[in-house]
């Protein structure tokens, strides 16, 4: 699979006046076309200077910096940064450097003096810098032309007439037969199979995917599905073909456009500078103007399809906390989590394999995904923690009872177990048969709606006047049937989890190329509008068919959902120009929606909060405490209002050990009292999502007014791993009976823990890490290799020198009584910043020992520096090799021709939902461990081609006389052979063998086509 390029930038806070730490930022279109005007070729880990990331950014302090005497000025802020009061600043005298990519990218059109829609007041952070923003989404560059075969359609609404609820005056009240506009298809087009065929290629995929997000020209983004649109307009809208025989549809601008297997067909919703342009040629001759279309009319793929959905997912806090799961119910969903983490915690074979698994399925899928962020009210999946359980199950399926005892990998492993612990106080836990699925609008019903617009000459004014695609009430996932809970984060209210029935659909089956990762909204209700207006653009749902989920949903009061009729309105506009952009820019800024969600989180523990029965009603003792004696807190009673208190509770029943359904009927019911209070949290939320994009400032009064009350957070955020700010003192003073056995569960977990692990990962034998470079006996240059050995001990010893300054106590006086004590001299956050510089100093001394040497040699310089004599933190030097040197353990491993793997065996042993067995299996080492090679070496690896000339010969196999573009080197036990993909074209001759061309791909460059073997010279190397 291609690489995503990452770039090295500058942090800087406003507030400490300083450089804080290097960041590293992904690949974008707005470097690509940078690059292009500067001529120069991006490459991984490449270090920017002309651009700073800088925190603590607001209107008052948005003055120029000065970083190592150059001087720095604010440039932008994307919405994502505006909420973290973040943004970037370019040196001064780069200025031209980046207008001149802003002209680009924009064929010139965001200059007023070319637009006449900039010659009026607009929305200037919807308009320009939400638009500008999608320049710096992390994204794959293709080379597929985005222009060449795209259709955009005009946009159509459909109406739906429903009993709901919405705020009127300021106060919530039913709607008989309320008409609702909805926008189809909004955020979503489809795509043809040679178009995500491309794709496949240009990413490097193994399989055709079912969907992508994307970048486009004329600030174009959106989700695009996998469809068969030729078979389905011939099958069912032959009448569409024009007097040549070609499928035609008429675009928003009226011109008729030929439907091809490599269509791309939008709606106006996805291109959001659609209306700058009266034509698609008129941009491509300003294109011509202003030059690089390689780079600004190129797909750029944000995001893409898996080969197939996972099947396990997590819960959260969120989520728990919008439901009627009860203590009981909630204990039996965590049972598997917590019997499953007590057998990791054992160190079992299968258990551990199978944990380390789970974390790089499930960490990596984001509860968010709106404009493209994961918010930060969720705890988000620590990549960091994936990237370890990907190197410790490398080395574990290569030697578990080896790398088992090797300190840093069981130290990352208990580490990764304790995080996991904690998530259960919270709320979060393993189910099966969940995954998350990318959402997207009916797509056959998009088809109909373009043939029938392009009858109706552009003039079809209702999505309710075109017939087909799924029925109201209807979804479709592939190979699902049946009933499903659909949750849409983030929750600020029980609507936003739902029991839908997803259908068989064999027409969807046939025609469109989706898998069971898609999920496909119909478009004729308002499921997707009730859950916080969420779109098609790559939004997200957790789909489930856990029983005790799906009995937990709260069905809306009465039958009538909450619609927000404030979605939609417009912030202030201006006029476009440098003092106008910068004051909108920084105007609206900062993160409410954490606040928001939080305190919806507050009132759901409330409504969770069982104790006592009173008329009928379920009331905890704050809540009677306040009916009987108007008072906030039981310390604020007197001594008589105490006693009074305790002999009334003895008179009235408990909630505790009610039967299951009673207590769910007690939560809805008070679910159901906070009702206006949680639609009103979800129209704040989705005004602050809203808030940076359209300058829409949400007065004071109306977010005090909301939190007022439930400034104390659920009790189990003291629990939370990410949340360390929350004490007795900020959380609420009594705990919901769900919340009790979440904390009670976790904290056995912790004695188990405790009692388990111990000291298990304390210092290991000094041999562990040598006796795997011991057998580094390739042929090397020896006084080269000893070079570069006494290099790696330098860094080895700067290493260590660093991380004991990083940890380094001082002694000092606690009291007035002289009595001292050793405390650390940097706080928590100094250690991060400190840590973050040590491995960034590191991993470039790494990066430019494998620029200049080969793997062999570094393995070779290893052995010698590992060998020398006994050193006292054996895991210190584990950890160094593993964090700075794993292509060269990577490349040791491949000695091992048996790996150990975790199969799915029904007489295997079940630790999360489905019994395993671990197998040993025979494997190709050098394409099982073949595929870690960093950029720099590929790099090195290409130069060294070009300057050398390089070429290999092999002699064809019988038959064979012909060589294609593009080879694979393969090895196997008998041999290496070229390969055309999966055909042996024949076999390497053994002066031409080098261990770097081993499971690679070769570009060939001129070839020599003898009587009985082949020639190539080599056009460059790719993984």
């Amino acid at each position: 699979m291609k690489k995503k390029l990452k770039f090295e930038i500058m942090e800087y806070s406003l507030v400490r006046n300083e450089v804080t730490q290097t960041v590293m930022v992904d690949e974008c279109p707005f470097y690509h076309v940078l690059s292009a005007t500067k001529k120069e070729r991006l490459i991984d880990e490449m270090q920017f200077g002309f651009i700073v990331k800088v925190t603590d950014l607001s209107m008052e302090r948005k003055h120029n910096i000065f970083i190592n005497g150059v001087e720095y000025q604010f440039y932008k802020a994307t919405p994502a940064q505006m909420k973290k009061n973040e943004g970037y600043y370019i040196m001064k005298s780069f200025v031209d450097e980046v207008k001149k990519v802003e002209e680009i990218i924009s064929v010139g059109l965001i200059k007023p003096s070319n637009n006449l829609l900039l010659q009026k007041p607009i929305s200037i952070n919807k308009d320009i810098i939400a638009r500008w923003s999608l320049w710096f989404t992390g994204t794959y560059r293709t080379n597929i032309n985005y222009l060449e075969d795209l259709i955009v359609v005009k946009d159509i609404d459909y109406s739906v007439f429903k009993n709901v609820k919405i705020f009127e005056n300021g106060k919530l009240v039913d709607k008989d037969n309320f008409k609702i506009d909805v926008t189809a298809f909004d955020g979503a087009g489809i795509a043809g199979n040679g178009f995500f065929d491309k794709v496949r290629k240009n990413l490097g995929l193994s399989y055709v995917p079912a969907w992508i997000t994307f970048r486009g020209s004329l600030a174009s983004k959106g989700l695009l599905t996998n469809v068969n649109i030729l078979q389905y307009l011939e099958d069912y809208h032959p009448e569409a073909k024009d007097e040549n025989g070609n499928f035609t549809i008429l675009d928003k601008w009226g011109t008729p456009r030929i439907v091809s297997d490599n269509s791309i067909i939008i709606n106006e919703s996805c291109m959001k500078w659609h209306k700058w342009v009266k034509s698609l040629e008129e941009y491509k001759e300003l294109r011509k103007q202003y030059g690089y279309s390689e780079v600004c009319d190129v797909v750029y793929v944000a995001k893409f399809a898996k080969e197939k959905s996972k099947e396990i997912a997590t819960t959260s806090y969120q989520m728990i906390n919008m439901t009627s799961i009860t203590a009981d119910e909630y204990s039996e969903l965590a049972e598997p989590t917590r019997n499953f983490l007590e057998n990791v915690a054992r160190f079992e074979k299968e258990a551990v394999l199978e944990f380390l698994k789970v974390i790089i399925d499930t960490d990596k899928q984001p509860q968010s995904d709106i404009e493209g962020e994961n918010l930060e009210i969720e705890e988000l999946a620590d990549l960091k923690d994936v990237n370890k359980a990907d190197k410790i199950q490398k080395l574990l399926t290569a030697n578990f009872d080896h790398f088992i005892n090797v300190a840093p990998v069981k130290k990352s492993l208990v580490d990764m177990l304790k995080k996991k612990r904690d998530f259960i106080a919270s709320g979060k836990v393993f189910i099966k048969d969940s995954s998350f699925k990318v959402v997207a609008p009916d797509q056959l019903l998009f088809l109909d709606y373009c043939v029938a617009q392009t009858k109706a000459k552009n003039q079809l004014k209702s999505l309710n006047e075109v017939k087909g695609g799924l029925a109201p009430s209807q979804f479709y996932c592939k190979g699902e049937v049946g009933k499903r809970a659909l949750i849409r984060y983030p929750l600020a209210h029980p609507q936003e989890l739902s029991n839908e029935i997803l259908v068989e659909a064999p027409m969807y089956d046939k025609y469109c190329n989706l898998n069971n990762e898609v999920l496909v909204y119909n478009q004729r209700g308002i499921e997707a509008l009730s859950k916080s207006g969420q779109d098609f653009d790559g939004d997200l749902n957790l789909m489930t068919s856990n029983e005790i989920i799906m009995n937990g949903i709260i069905p809306p009061k009465d039958n009538r959902l909450f619609i927000n009729t404030d979605d939609g309105k417009q912030g202030e506009y201006f006029l476009l120009n440098n003092e106008n952009l910068t004051y909108c820019n920084l105007k609206v800024s900062g993160d409410l929606i954490g606040n928001l969600a939080m305190t919806s989180s507050t009132i759901g523990d409330i409504c969770q909060t069982l104790e006592f029965s009173v008329g009928n009603k379920a009331l905890s003792r704050a809540e009677i405490i306040k009916e009987k004696f108007g008072v906030d807190s039981y310390y604020a009673l007197t001594e008589k209002q105490k006693v009074e208190l305790n002999s009334y509770l003895n008179t009235i029943a408990r909630l505790d050990y009610a039967p299951v359904e009673v207590q769910k009927k007690h939560i809805i019911d008070k679910f159901y009292r906070y009702e206006a209070k949680l639609c009103e949290g979800v129209r704040l939320q989705m005004a602050s999502i809203d808030s940076p994009k359209l300058m829409l400032e949400i007065p004071k009064e109306e977010l005090e007014a909301f939190t007022k009350g439930f400034e104390n957070k659920p009790m189990f955020f003291i629990e939370l791993p990410t949340k360390d700010c929350y004490t007795c003192a900020n959380t609420r003073n009594e705990l919901s009976t769900i919340s009790r056995y979440m904390i009670r569960e976790a904290n056995n977990l912790k004695g188990f823990f405790e009692k388990q692990i111990g000291k298990a990962y304390s210092e290991d034998s000094p041999n562990t890490m040598a006796n795997i470079f011991a057998n580094a006996k390739f042929e090397v240059d020896s006084q080269k290799v000893m070079f570069l050995s006494n290099e790696i001990v330098k860094s080895y010893e700067q290493y260590i020198k660093d991380f004991n300054e990083m940890r380094r106590k001082e002694e000092i006086e606690i009291d007035d009584e002289g009595n001292k004590e050793w405390v650390s001299v940097y706080d928590d956050n100094d250690k991060k910043q400190i840590m973050d510089e040590i491995n960034l100093k590191q991993r470039r001394f790494a990066d430019s020992v494998y620029r200049f040497h080969t793997v062999e040699e570094v393995c070779v310089a290893l052995n010698h520096f590992l060998s020398l004599a006994e050193r006292k933190s054996s895991s210190k030097y584990s950890r160094f090799i593993i964090d700075f040197h794993w292509i060269a353990l990577n490349h040791m491993l491949k000695a091992n021709d048996t790996i150990e793997v975790l199969v799915e065996d029904e007489s295997g042993v079940v630790n999360l939902f489905k019994p395993h067995k671990v197998v040993k299996r025979k494997v190709d080492a050098e394409v099982f461990f073949n595929n870690e090679i960093s950029e720099q070496e590929l790099q090195r690896l290409n130069r060294e081609i070009k300057e050398n000339d390089s070429q290999i010969r092999f002699r064809f196999n019988e038959g064979v006389n012909y060589i294609p573009d593009v080879v694979t080197i393969k090895q196997t036990a008998t041999g290496v052979f070229v390969m055309d993909k999966d055909f042996t074209l024949g076999t390497l001759f053994r002066e031409y063998i080098r261990p770097e061309y081993l499971g690679r791909t070769i570009v060939v460059g001129d070839k020599i086509i003898g009587k009985r073997s082949g020639t190539i010279k080599i056009k460059g190397i790719e993984v």
